[in-house]
């Protein structure tokens, strides 16, 4: 498939993740002598370690691409590579560093490729709705903070989710996406669904309902449950099973819908977790 096609497909799309793990606070590395330097990253709040960078202010777009839920692919006979971040499509020549987002050609700022490492400005990712990179400049270390659309505690559990019970559930999709999968988006003040490709079932929506909602949000999941039934009853049937096992939870506001190999392992750690939350407020 050529590049295009798979931006086109992408979007939004996870195929290469990187397991949540819990925010610690990150190390900060001096910046050895040389014209390059190593930093500590972090990506909403979770260390990735210590970096070697070319000027000390670009990001791997790799590495943030896969710590964000995101996906990288090269065309080695186009020259370029594609980065997937939430929401976006970001392109580079190897060549001449040169950028497009979503199609947009980028001016007065290219890439930097090195042994076969993309680096983007941080400039280009801080330009994103939904992201912030923090340079800390008034650090006398080498370290960057960046943060993401999926930074909030409620996408992280939806993500975390997903891992624990193996569901192969890649389109994230948010509040005003709801409507084509029968869901309202004035149910719930806050949700995070990662729903499938047609190849699949598994599902996992996590909300906080709106007060006197629970019964519509209820009815409208067990419709869509249903309707994924009908569908899998006759279509790679092998997936019945899962969903004919799909587990609707209620924790306080809380409400984990989930289709997934390992159903009991989901719900297990979205109880623990909206327990947690509880605790802490």
């Amino acid at each position: 498939m050529k590049k295009k096609g798979v931006i086109a497909l992408g979007l939004g799309l996870v195929l290469l993740t990187v397991p949540a793990a819990a925010a610690q606070e990150p190390e900060t590395v001096a910046a050895p002598a040389g014209s390059g330097c190593v930093s500590t990253i972090t990506v909403n709040g979770k260390n990735l370690g210590e970096v070697a960078l070319p000027d000390g202010q670009s990001i791997p777009a790799r590495l943030l691409a896969e710590a964000d839920y995101g996906f990288a692919d090269w065309y080695p006979e186009e020259g370029q590579g594609m980065f997937s971040l939430e929401g976006y499509g970001i392109d580079v020549t190897f060549a001449t560093g040169a950028i497009e987002i979503n199609g947009e050609a980028l001016e007065s700022v290219t890439a930097q490729v090195k042994d076969g490492v993309t680096y983007l400005p941080a400039s280009v990712i801080d330009g994103l709705e939904g992201y912030e990179v923090n340079l800390n400049p008034e650090l006398d270390v080498y370290r960057i903070d960046i943060t993401t659309p999926n930074g909030s505690p409620l996408a992280q559990l939806a993500y975390q989710v997903r891992e624990a019970s193996d569901a192969n559930a890649n389109n994230k999709v948010g509040a005003g996406e709801l409507a084509m999968y029968g869901l309202e988006a004035e149910d719930f003040t806050e949700v995070v669904g990662l729903f499938p490709m047609n190849i699949s079932p598994d599902t996992v929506l996590v909300g906080k309902v709106a007060e006197g909602k629970l019964d519509s949000v209820k009815t409208a999941l067990e419709a869509y449950r249903k309707a994924q039934e009908d569908t899998f009853s006759w279509y790679l049937a092998q997936n019945l099973p899962k969903v004919q096992d799909a587990r609707l939870e209620v924790a306080g506001d809380y409400l984990l819908f989930l289709i997934g190999e390992k159903a009991d392992e989901g719900v297990a750690l979205f109880q623990s977790t909206v327990e947690s939350w509880t605790e802490a407020e």
